[in-house]
């Protein structure tokens, strides 16, 4: 992925037999553009499935084409910024990393900062520090987005209700999931799940 503001240019070169190709997004803000992670970033894996879906629902859903193009700009961030911690994982102190793979592992629990911060046997503001420093977001927000991949992930591959998989994701109701899940993609829950079908 390589992100390119306005006036920024991307030079590559590549070897005339084996030429590359290009899935371009331009995506216009309404206020100055933020770049919030690396200019260019590796997505190993799924990237032209997610070109695919965003191609056959930008041309088959006329009345939701801004809905699509929020949740794929979006997800191509998301994939910018989890590349980026990965590659600096490496350097992670020893209580983040257990904070970060129990959050990995049980996004649906009440994780609290002052469990998390007991369980890794530091203080709740320096986990929050840990937090801000080395993701670049609090552990509420970490919980939160982590909580969010797991319900599209729910509302892409299973036909369980918006209920449950608010419920089996940690939300307190559907309501807060539907309201966090609009918040952050820009779309509801049932949107998403419709534009995933085509």
């Amino acid at each position: 992925l390589v992100w390119d503001g306005g006036g920024e240019s991307c030079i590559h070169r590549s070897d005339p037999r084996h030429p590359f190709s290009a899935f371009l997004v331009t995506v216009a803000f309404a206020g100055p553009s933020p770049r919030t992670g690396p200019r260019i970033s590796h997505w190993p894996g799924a990237w032209r499935e997610f070109t695919d879906h965003v191609l056959a629902a930008w041309t088959t859903s006329q009345p939701e084409r801004d809905e699509t193009g929020r949740l794929a700009y979006q997800i191509l961030r998301f994939q910018a910024l989890a590349w980026a911690a990965r590659q600096s994982h490496a350097a992670w102190p020893r209580a983040l990393e257990r904070s970060v793979a129990t959050i990995n592992q049980h996004p649906q629990r009440d994780l609290g900062v002052t469990a998390l911060a007991a369980a890794a046997r530091i203080s709740p503001g320096h986990l929050h520090e840990l937090f801000k420093q080395h993701l670049g977001t609090s552990p509420h927000q970490y919980i939160l987005a982590r909580r969010l991949d797991r319900a599209r992930r729910l509302l892409r591959d299973s036909n369980a209700s918006i209920a449950t998989i608010a419920h089996d994701c940690g939300f307190a109701s559907a309501a807060n999931f539907c309201r966090a899940f609009k918040r952050i993609t820009a779309m509801s829950p049932g949107s998403y799940r419709r534009l995933q079908y085509g």
